[in-house]
């Protein structure tokens, strides 16, 4: 049986050569270091050089630690089995609204007015009387359709017996109007308007039964990040022959 070098004696033989391995932050060195030697073990070693593997061990962090940290936060990631929609979206609208652009007018109106009413009443009444004024009241009998005299009032008056009566009337109107308008109308307004709308929709759009997103949940979960690191390590530094 030929002799070989594992990572388990290596290991014992020169603990430090684990030194240069660095992991992101989040992941158990420890752990990692169970899970290769319990992987690779048995498998001889690619490099059997204590130090050469430790400076090799050194260029594997370096090459892996950016994959490792993306597997990391996506282990850790936060999500609900059961939706397959999860989306959220924000719309931003910024401009400027201008209402009345802009309004500019002059106006002008002029008006004159002007008048003469004259009126000129001349009314002369010359009344005389000297005399009587008589009143005569009629009736008829029963049998008869001639009418006779059963009543008679006199009475007399006199109205400017030397003249009479004399009315004038002279009225002047004159009337003058001027009216003078001149408006001026700027009417200008400028809005600014900044409209943030965020919209949010998760859940179970319809596509995908959810007995195939829990079962795709438990088949996601039959994997362990320590478990495909170390098949990584083992994969680059171990011989993998079974005796």
């Amino acid at each position: 049986m030929l002799s070989k070098l594992t990572i388990v004696g290596l290991s014992q033989f020169q603990p430090d050569i684990w030194d240069n391995l660095n992991l992101p932050e989040g992941i158990d060195k420890e752990v990692f270091i169970d899970e290769v030697i319990r992987q690779g073990g048995e498998f001889s070693l690619l490099y059997p050089d204590a130090d050469f593997m430790k400076y090799q061990i050194g260029v594997f962090s370096r090459k892996w630690y950016h994959n490792f940290e993306r597997w990391l936060k996506a282990y850790n990631f936060e999500y609900e089995a059961l939706y397959n929609l999860d989306v959220k979206a924000t719309i931003e609208e910024t401009g400027t609204n201008k209402e009345v652009a802009s309004k500019k007018g002059t106006s002008s109106n002029d008006t004159n007015t002007s008048g003469t009413t004259t009126n000129h009443n001349n009314v002369e009444n010359t009344a005389h009387s000297s005399g009587e004024n008589a009143t005569t009241k009629q009736k008829a009998a029963y049998d008869s359709g001639s009418f006779q005299n059963t009543e008679k009032e006199i009475s007399g008056s006199t109205l400017n017996s030397n003249g009479g009566t004399t009315e004038n009337g002279n009225t002047s109107n004159n009337q003058s109007t001027n009216i003078t308008g001149n408006t001026t109308e700027d009417a200008s307004a400028n809005q600014e308007h900044n409209i943030i709308t965020e919209e949010y929709r998760r859940g179970n759009q319809g596509v995908t039964m959810s007995q195939q997103m829990l079962l795709a949940e438990y088949n996601a979960w039959r994997s362990n990040i320590y478990v495909m690191m170390a098949e990584v390590f083992v994969s680059e530094f171990c011989i993998c022959i079974y005796n």
